[in-house]
C-alpha cells in the first residue's frame, strides 16, 4: 500500500512539474538580426512601458528608438503573441 502511494505521489509531482513548464523558447528566431527585450513583471496585470523606459532598453541593445517602426513591435508572453 505504501509503495503504491509513493508511486502515485511521484507521478503527480512529475505531472505538475511538466504542466508548469509547458512553454519554451522555440518561438525565438535566432537566424535573423532581430532584437528581443525582456521586461519582467512582479505579478499578473496590465503594465505600461513608458517612452523613457523603452528608449533606455533599446539603447542597451545598440539601437535608437526613433529608427524603429512602431508597427514592427510585437509583444509575447510565454511564447505566444
Amino acid at each position: 500500500m505504501n509503495k503504491l502511494l509513493f508511486t502515485l505521489s511521484l507521478f503527480l509531482i512529475s505531472s505538475i512539474t511538466m504542466l508548469a513548464q509547458n512553454y519554451s523558447n522555440d518561438w525565438i528566431d535566432y537566424s535573423s538580426n532581430k532584437r528581443y527585450l525582456k521586461f519582467p513583471v512582479a505579478q499578473n496585470g496590465i503594465y505600461k512601458i513608458d517612452y523613457n523606459t523603452l528608449d533606455f532598453a533599446v539603447q542597451l541593445v545598440g539601437k535608437n528608438l526613433s529608427e524603429i517602426d512602431p508597427r514592427s513591435i510585437q509583444l509575447f508572453a510565454r511564447g505566444e503573441e
